[in-house]
């Protein structure tokens, strides 16, 4: 593995570990954080892994009205987060063609609400939430090989999710214990369509209690499908819902749903998409605007055949390397252009003369 790459993720493992834990966070109320990839869809996450070496990165930023509304009682409704604007920062490695270890970094930019008692603290505007350590392994569907452009077929990957507790004290970011989450995901891509799916079960190591609520075990879903929008190509549409419930009550049960695009430019893919709650959890979004960037640095060399990418006339054709024309990245099938194909061409670089190659060897009949 390249050195860079080995130094990008053991940096980005020592800002976790010296962020400042918190004992007292409450409550992480935060229900969206985005794919690492563009092989994902908007929260939902894809089967496929970057390949080896290689890497994503990517920025999301999300506003969500009326995430935490708690009914007091003799008092009503009290909107104790009213308005927040969140953002995500994720990196992705590939390790090997079928693994990938990737970080999501939350962070609540502006929040505002209300107090549940006069004596309660206010909410503060900021907050640094729990950051992410996934670990994805794809084993069902093709090797995440960089020089494979058509990404087709179904796909089938686990992926582990550990929430370190280093959420702000009462800005409802964090908790104070570590949290996993084991997800099985399955996916089938075809032709730029995409369906995916996502079943997990989110396990608390500690059960405790906040806002009167208790915090226990939940399962998690999500299904989403992707659509190319052919007279507008490259971009394509999405359409996703995602939820989790502990099977106890309404305030314990969160499900959402949004539609969006994403437009692929190269290197770079834009995604914008808006929803809402489609129940009264904790977390659910009256309302909620998603926008976001990835950014996937491309191979120099794309299709592996030694020729830069930069002077490869042919990139995602890796070059045949048999002494005829090595230089142009393209594959020559049939070095001597005489419809002999090379393989079966016994004089591969001598033309056979037309009309003296009577047993089609490649090579001219000799004079009797």
């Amino acid at each position: 593995m390249r050195r860079g790459l080995l130094g990008e993720m053991a940096w980005a493992l020592c800002l976790l570990l010296a962020l400042p834990l918190s004992a007292s966070a409450q409550l992480d109320i935060e229900r969206f954080i985005p794919a690492l990839d563009a092989d994902g869809f908007l929260g939902v996450q894809g089967t496929r892994t970057p390949g080896a070496e290689r890497t994503t990165y990517s920025l999301f930023g999300s506003f969500g009205s009326s995430l935490l509304v708690i009914d007091r009682k003799g008092v009503g409704e009290i909107a104790t987060v009213e308005q927040r604007v969140g953002s995500v920062f994720s990196f992705e490695a590939g390790l090997g063609e079928r693994v990938a270890l990737g970080l999501s970094m939350p962070m609540v930019l502006y929040q505002r609400g209300d107090r549940l008692r006069p004596v309660d603290p206010e909410l503060p505007a900021q907050a640094l939430a729990d950051p992410l350590v996934h670990l994805r392994y794809r084993f069902i569907g093709d090797a995440g090989d960089p020089r494979v452009t058509q990404r087709d077929g179904p796909g089938l990957a686990l992926q582990l999710t550990t929430a370190l507790p280093a959420g702000d004290d009462d800005g409802y970011a964090g908790e104070p214990v570590m949290r996993t989450e084991l997800q099985l995901l399955a996916d089938m891509h075809l032709l730029g369509a995409g369906l995916g799916s996502s079943l997990g079960l989110r396990h608390r190591f500690e059960r405790r209690t906040a806002l009167n609520v208790e915090l226990r075990d939940e399962m998690t879903f999500g299904a989403a499908l992707r659509v190319p929008i052919p007279p507008l190509y490259p971009l394509a549409g999405i359409i996703e819902f995602r939820g989790a419930t502990d099977f106890a009550s309404a305030e314990t049960t969160a499900v959402e749903g949004e539609v969006g695009a994403v437009l692929p430019l190269g290197e770079w893919s834009i995604t914008l998409a808006a929803g809402t709650g489609l129940s009264s959890g904790v977390g659910t979004p009256a309302a909620r605007v998603i926008a976001g960037f990835r950014y996937s640095p491309a191979d120099p060399d794309s299709d592996g055949d030694g020729v830069p990418d930069e002077t490869d006339q042919c990139p995602p054709l890796p070059e045949d390397l048999d002494g005829h024309e090595d230089t142009d990245g393209c594959p020559d099938p049939d070095n001597d252009n005489d419809l002999v194909p090379d393989i079966d061409d016994l004089c591969p670089n001598i033309e056979a003369i037309e009309g003296r190659d009577d047993d089609e060897d490649g090579c001219t009949d000799k004079l009797r």
